[in-house]
């Protein structure tokens, strides 16, 4: 639920110790990616500090008219019932002629067929506050992040997370003396997982001998987003796993948008030390 903080009193005073995986704490995996090769491994998700909620938001109206990339006003069939200082999401969906994948790709390239199929075609999902309402339109605090075409049957939807203002910091999370077994024989020893959270954070918080560091996922069943979520500080390293690769993802941005990793040190070597995957935008590494 909302507005809870799990607090340590810092990581060299505060160890969660998690002697089991997840494929024994819970069974098999989901097939998170839809590769057979992962099936029932806990390679694409999962985590022992596990947050996920869902932006139980609606669709409130239609775009009439197009908008261009950097500007901040929408014009919409209705805008009854938004008011400053909500937030509102903007919907996009490809087309037949494939002309949004390629504008998100600077027409250089097309989206993925996979891809598009996981998710329906909806490539865009993208929420700003809105700084005023003016007949049927709407003045964004954000400028838009990409163009708007009547083609991709544009459409504005409230936002309603079910999981916000959650945090995590001061602690270690610590796995035993376990072999990593390799490229997608991952059992779960997975540290943080955030599903479809708005407003969190990760800080001052080490993990060890993890087989995946800090995930976010956007499983593309329910095509649930993070947003503005914040990782600062965190350490990833091993105590007990030797050689060179000793986990498959140490942070992994598979899905989220306008979330901000700083501060941190990888201090081992995963099979991906950091992933920016499935639709992912607005997200920075600093400083690490």
């Amino acid at each position: 639920r909302s507005r809870v903080v799990l607090r340590g009193e810092g990581r060299d005073r505060t160890v969660l110790f998690f002697p089991k995986p997840l494929a024994e704490m819970i069974g098999l995996a989901p097939d998170w990616a839809g590769s057979k090769a992962a099936k029932g491994n806990w390679s694409w998700g999962g985590g022992v500090l596990w947050l996920t909620g869902r932006d139980v938001g609606a669709r409130i109206a239609g775009v009439a008219a197009p908008a261009r990339r950097g500007e901040r006003v929408l014009a919409l069939s209705s805008a009854r019932g938004i008011v400053p200082g909500a937030t509102v999401r903007l919907l996009m969906r490809e087309a037949s002629d494939g002309s949004l994948g390629r504008h998100l790709h600077a027409d250089l390239a097309p989206a993925g067929a996979g891809l598009m199929r996981a998710i329906e075609g909806r490539l865009v999902d993208w929420a700003s506050r809105v700084q005023a309402v003016s007949g049927n339109r709407l003045t964004l605090e954000r400028p838009l992040r990409l163009d708007v075409r009547l083609e991709w049957k544009p459409e504005v939807w409230s936002s309603a997370p079910s999981v916000q203002d959650v945090g995590l910091e001061d602690f270690t999370i610590e796995f035993p003396d376990s072999p990593y077994g390799g490229h997608f024989t991952e059992k779960g020893f997975n540290g943080v997982f955030f599903d479809g959270v708005h407003h969190g954070w990760v800080r001052r918080v080490s993990i060890l001998d993890a087989d995946n560091g800090v995930f976010f996922h956007m499983p593309t069943t329910s095509l649930q987003i993070s947003r503005w979520v914040t990782v600062s500080d965190l350490r990833l390293a091993t105590r007990w796993r030797k050689g060179r690769v000793t986990g498959h993802h140490g942070i992994a941005l598979e899905g989220p948008q306008d979330c901000l990793i700083s501060d941190f040190a990888v201090d081992t070597e995963f099979i991906h030390d950091l992933t920016v995957d499935t639709v992912a935008c607005g997200n920075v590494f600093s400083r690490g």
